[in-house]
């Protein structure tokens, strides 16, 4: 399933399948501020960088980004940079960290969250880290709590 909305608000959160999860059981905690959810299963952080470079193409970059990927390939520091250019216009940009076998992606996260005055850490692996009930086999999706947790999480950062 592909969840594409219209920003319409004042903000977008892009994601893979994980972001999907929150659309599916806690579409509320993003919706409620007005944060448009857009995720798709094994959506690649290059896929991530098409869309927001589109919106920011058609002048229809949102004041909010939520930065939800990671779970799906590698990333790099140019790849991180490139997504920060794409987010230009966005007053705000939330990056989500990462669980399960990609966990490598988090350093490489978090230092580029702090190259960057307008980027925001949203930690969900040390959030996740002591809830293991919130996850299903493979610790990288999760039921309707960690939907919820993860959910709030991001809206409490935009």
């Amino acid at each position: 399933m592909t969840t594409t909305t219209v920003v319409a608000g004042p903000g977008i959160a892009v994601g893979d399948s994980v972001l999907e999860d929150v659309a599916l059981y806690a579409p509320l905690t993003l919706k409620s501020r007005g944060i448009a959810i857009n995720a798709a299963v094994g959506r690649q952080w290059s896929a991530g960088e098409a869309i927001l470079s589109g919106l920011r193409a058609s002048g229809k970059m949102p004041p909010v980004v939520i930065v939800a990927l990671g779970s799906n390939g590698r990333i790099t520091a140019a790849k991180f940079d490139t997504m920060m250019q794409d987010c230009t216009g966005a007053k705000r940009v939330v990056f989500m960290t990462v669980t399960g076998p990609l966990i490598g992606n988090n350093p490489i996260i978090t230092a580029g969250v702090a190259r960057y005055p307008d980027a925001v850490l949203a930690d969900w692996h040390t959030l996740a880290a002591s809830h293991p009930s919130w996850f299903g086999p493979d610790h990288v999706h999760v039921g309707p709590a960690g939907a919820r947790a993860l959910g709030n999480l991001l809206a409490s950062l935009s």
